[in-house]
């Protein structure tokens, strides 16, 4: 494993009805991203522009580049 985090799907916080794209999740304070030299590959399905996964990944392409598949 090359990955910094590691979160298998069994470790997923479960679905919550209530939560939409505009709910807002706190980012973590550490910056995973410095003394790093790797591109990040993000594969990602039913993608929504609002919602947190996208605010994430913008905030990181700013410190790496990420290079986004849709499947």
């Amino acid at each position: 494993m090359d990955s910094t985090i590691y979160v298998p799907y069994h470790n997923y916080i479960p679905f919550v009805a209530s939560h939409g794209p505009d709910t807002k999740y706190v980012l973590p304070s550490h910056n995973y991203a410095t003394g790093k030299s790797k591109m990040v590959a993000w594969f990602v399905s039913n993608c929504q522009p609002k919602g947190p996964r996208m605010m994430y990944v913008k905030e990181l392409s700013r410190h790496i580049q990420v290079r986004t598949h849709i499947i």
